[in-house]
């Protein structure tokens, strides 16, 4: 999908967490986010349990005691330079705690915070 048809904006961040597949838990760094979704990178190569079409979990830990976790469905994966691979994930469902700190991660990384919160008013979260 490019840019030109996206229903939600990505904004570009930098926000470290984890990714979880199968059990498998691998450091990622967030390179772009939104509420559907994100591109991160992860170690090259990734961990054997990390393909397309696998379901996963992302997680942001936002303090001590405090993180959100996204479950999602890894939609691509491709090598990058720098011994990276970047990982492509269409988030599929999260509690609604964890959507609202993925709101404000996704908000306080926007050029218009505004606009955010019109997408949700726009645009249904499940489209």
């Amino acid at each position: 999908m490019t840019d030109a048809t996206r229903r939600r904006t990505r904004v570009q961040t930098g926000h470290a967490g984890f990714l979880i597949c199968r059990s498998q838990r691998m450091a990622m760094r967030t390179r772009n986010l939104s509420l559907k979704g994100l591109l991160c990178e992860v170690a090259s190569p990734p961990l054997p349990a990390f393909a397309p079409d696998q379901p996963c979990v992302v997680e942001f830990p936002l303090g001590a005691d405090l993180r959100a976790e996204v479950e999602g469905v890894i939609t691509r994966m491709e090598p990058d330079r720098n011994a990276l691979t970047l990982v492509a994930v269409d988030f599929t469902g999260m509690d609604p705690d964890s959507y609202a700190h993925l709101r404000n991660l996704v908000r306080f990384s926007a050029p218009d915070a505004d606009a955010i919160d019109q997408e949700e008013l726009q645009t249904p979260f499940s489209t």
